[in-house]
């Protein structure tokens, strides 16, 4: 690992625990709220019964739900973390398009739950 590399971890690191209460209370609370929408988002996938439509609007409540805490207590920290999340879709996407396994098939399958014909078949990069 080069120099460059871990002093960066370093100062992601110091920053993140920078302010204790609020930033690891806040990726708590993100992991929380992460969780159970995952599988909400499962249970409610298996259902062909239940409006595409539906399922967007519940996934913008889950984004008001994350969003509106850090940007009232910590906007700074927000900035890291549309960062990481940002890194962390888009692996899943290339795991999802190349069918990467074991993961490929399952988040495909859990994708496209969520998507209409206004959705590429292989990429789904659009807002609701």
């Amino acid at each position: 690992m080069t120099p460059a590399v871990l002093l960066f971890r370093l100062l992601v690191f110091n920053f993140v625990i920078g302010d204790p209460l609020k930033r690891l209370s806040l990726c708590i609370f993100w992991m929380l709220v992460i969780c159970a929408s995952i599988l909400c988002f499962y249970k409610i996938s298996k259902d062909d019964k239940t409006e595409r439509i539906l399922l967007r609007k519940y996934y913008h409540l889950v984004a008001v739900l994350m969003f509106v805490p850090a940007l009232a207590f910590q906007p700074e920290f927000l900035d890291l973390a549309f960062g990481a999340a940002l890194a962390v879709f888009l692996t899943l996407e290339i795991i999802r398009v190349c069918r990467i396994w074991p993961l490929g098939h399952l988040v495909h399958q859990f994708m496209n739950a969520f998507t209409d014909h206004r959705d590429s078949y292989i990429f789904i990069v659009r807002n609701a």
